[in-house]
């Protein structure tokens, strides 16, 4: 039956399984992440989250880049390190103790490449972007501590600890709330 058929993948979760005590795998093929693995062999988060997360996204060059066991192993030596990493040209493959963090995970990974990408679209430099070391700025902090725990979505970013946006606008940070069921959102001040 088509839809009960396990993934092509399965050997690779399966090797991961196999040579680690992660409760959780995830996979998927995200556009941006994959797009950025062509050209770096990690990735220097320049967001909050990604920085908070990784600290740097690896990306695995392995051939075949699909489907084997050895691509499993070869995941779970980078996995004893970080949650998240780019298979060039394949997709992102992430752990964690649920699936829920697992793909939680794919998509931060995906967020932080795909802002990558719109940082160096309006000309800006991502290398000194990713020297601001942005995933230290809060981890004194009790209450943002609540918030990463909590995954919610990439919302809350570089712009927000700055006070403006990539345009230059300014940002009411003191705006920013919770909002209860684990979003963050915020406005932008009308002045």
């Amino acid at each position: 039956d088509e839809k009960r058929r396990a993934s092509t993948e399965w050997p690779v979760h399966l090797g991961i399984y196999a040579a680690t005590r992660h409760q959780a795998i995830a996979h998927g093929h995200a556009l941006s992440a994959t797009a950025v693995g062509w050209r770096t062999d990690r990735i220097e988060p320049i967001d909050v989250e990604g920085a908070y997360y990784f600290g740097h996204i690896p990306v695995l060059e392995h051939a075949p880049a699909t489907a084997s066991p050895e691509l499993g192993q070869a995941l779970a030596a980078v996995f004893s390190d970080n949650p998240g990493v780019i298979v060039r040209g394949h997709g992102v493959f992430a752990v964690g103790e649920s699936l829920a963090r697992a793909a939680q995970r794919i998509t931060s990974v995906n967020d932080s490449a795909e802002l990558i990408i719109k940082a160096r679209q309006l000309g800006l430099d991502t290398n000194a972007l990713a020297n601001i070391n942005v995933g230290q700025v809060f981890t004194d902090d009790p209450a943002v501590e609540k918030l990463w725990d909590s995954q919610y979505p990439a919302y809350f970013n570089l712009r927000s600890l700055i006070g403006k946006d990539v345009l230059g606008n300014e940002l009411d940070t003191a705006s920013f709330l919770d909002g209860g069921d684990g979003t963050v959102s915020g406005r932008y001040n009308e002045g």
